[in-house]
């Protein structure tokens, strides 16, 4: 199964065809179930490249942990170790249907990479921040 996905991940990453079907399909697809799952007030989605509970998404996930106003959040990570996950967080592994449901149902989004994995499925309530790096001239 591994090399029938890296083909067909190759195939989509590398053909323009393929990426307009994709996005096409994928955004249509996840704007239709988002229609059938709720946004949760209270649910918060975090990502730092699934790779681990680090970066600016820990930084600001270790804030919002101090601020009043943050009090009755319910926390998600993606990460690809659930194991790493902070106490009191629940987690979910990236591009699985538990992370896009998860997506679905935030209301904040707070991520260093693109949480929709190249898709448009943002609903209008979502509030996306996004911590990318870099700098204005390159």
């Amino acid at each position: 199964m591994k090399g029938v996905r890296a083909r067909l991940d190759y195939w989509i990453k590398h053909s323009a065809a393929a990426q307009r079907l994709y996005k096409a399909l994928g955004s249509a697809f996840f704007r239709a179930l988002g229609r059938l799952i709720p946004t949760d007030p209270h649910l918060a989605l975090f990502s730092a490249h699934g790779r681990g509970y680090n970066d600016s998404p820990r930084t600001l996930y270790k804030a919002m942990q101090r601020d009043p106003r943050c009090k009755g959040l319910t926390y998600v990570w993606a990460l690809e170790d659930p194991s790493q996950a902070p106490p009191g967080c629940r987690a979910v592994r990236p591009d699985t249907p538990a992370y896009f449901k998860a997506a679905l149902a935030a209301r904040y989004w707070i991520t260093c990479v693109n949480i929709e994995r190249g898709l448009s499925f943002k609903k209008k309530g979502t509030v996306y921040l996004n911590t990318w790096h870099g700098t204005p001239i390159k």
